[in-house]
């Protein structure tokens, strides 16, 4: 099943919307900002504060399986690491702020790596145990190809009989220790400055004019991520069949994280996207409006938690006709969740799509 280039069109409404409202009635302005504090204080914040204790959580199961090697630990170790995968794909969506200050989010993980530069780099450290590597202070100055989620999957890869190597184990904790750090810094962007710029937009403030322009900027942070989970994360894997698929392109593959994270990612995007239960919300319309945002988001996240429930790695999936077409279909309801936005969703909150850079192409 070859879908038409469904998230080409979808790098889309994402780019730019210009300008930031149409004619907004008090009624719609007043929910423009009911959304924006409802998406701050139960999905953003929440989820970024869960990253932090995460992190801290990864930073003393991979110090304990350094201090005391064993098997027990190493699956200690193991498992922190899929729960903070799961917990950083609910952010991973921020692309702007304090997530692109420092490089944050790329410091938390390096990610498309479509030429394997990372992974040759974790390769090289780990070949000449290069100790600055294992010093927090000196892996912070490093690439950040070399200091997050995805190097850190990387070396607890190379554990055998249930213990990582000394050095690998040491680099490792070196780099919970800088992903504890970015994930704080990252929250403390959130609490500090951007949720009062979100939260207080007026001709004083320097990004925000408007409510509408702050609702927009998160609301385009959701649509970008189900672009990128359909274009990306699941397109250039599923590629037009079992025999091309590539899931040597697939993230978190060697921990077996691929599709449990671009699940989250879904669920994350529907959390910004869908408010069916907003209280107070008597519009029917809208009501109705996020209700098909809810069913359709969901109809992909299950397509792909379903897919989840054939065995093996992400190679496996992906060879077998029937889990492929699965997570193929999985792509769908996206698309539908972007048509839903673009064309009723926008004009409903008293927003409109601007010129997208794409428009035309």
């Amino acid at each position: 099943m070859r879908l038409p280039s469904i998230f080409l069109l979808t790098s889309l409404m994402v780019a730019c919307f210009t300008p930031a409202q149409a004619d907004t009635s008090p009624t719609q302005a007043a929910l423009q900002k009911r959304l924006v504090e409802t998406i701050l204080s139960e999905t953003i914040l929440p989820d970024h504060a869960a990253l932090v204790t995460a992190t801290a959580v990864q930073q003393r199961t991979m110090r304990a399986a350094c201090e005391t090697p064993s098997p027990d630990a190493l699956s200690e170790a193991q498992t922190a690491f899929r729960d903070l995968v799961a917990v950083f794909s609910r952010v991973e969506m921020y692309r702007f702020g304090p997530g692109r200050e420092d490089n944050r989010l790329a410091r938390l993980n390096f990610w498309p790596d479509r030429r394997g530069l990372g992974m040759r780099q974790v390769r090289r450290i780990l070949e000449e145990q290069d100790q600055t590597a294992t010093v927090p202070a000196t892996l912070r100055g490093k690439s950040v190809a070399v200091q997050g989620l995805s190097a850190l999957e990387q070396v607890l890869a190379e554990a055998a009989d249930g213990v990582i190597p000394d050095f690998a184990c040491r680099y490792g904790t070196a780099i919970a220790d800088v992903t504890h750090e970015t994930a704080e810094a990252l929250l403390n962007g959130w609490r500090d400055s951007q949720v009062e710029l979100l939260r207080h937009p007026g001709p004083e403030n320097p990004i925000y004019r408007d409510q509408g322009e702050a609702l927009k900027a998160l609301l385009k942070a959701a649509m970008e991520q189900l672009a990128i989970v359909g274009q990306q994360k699941l397109g250039r894997v599923l590629r037009d069949g079992p025999a091309s698929a590539n899931p040597l392109s697939a993230p978190f593959r060697l921990s077996g994280m691929t599709l449990r994270a671009v699940a989250v990612n879904i669920a994350a995007s529907r959390a910004v996207l869908a408010h069916p239960d907003l209280p107070g919300l008597d519009d029917p319309d809208l009501h109705n409006l996020f209700r098909e945002l809810d069913f359709e988001l969901n109809q992909s996240e299950d397509a792909v938690r379903t897919a989840r429930d054939h065995p093996g790695g992400i190679a496996a999936r992906i060879a077998d006709p029937a889990t492929h077409a699965l997570l193929q279909y999985a792509r769908i309801p996206l698309q539908a969740a972007v048509d839903l936005h673009d064309t009723r969703l926008l004009p409903a909150l008293g927003l409109v799509r601007g010129f997208n850079a794409l428009d035309g192409d």
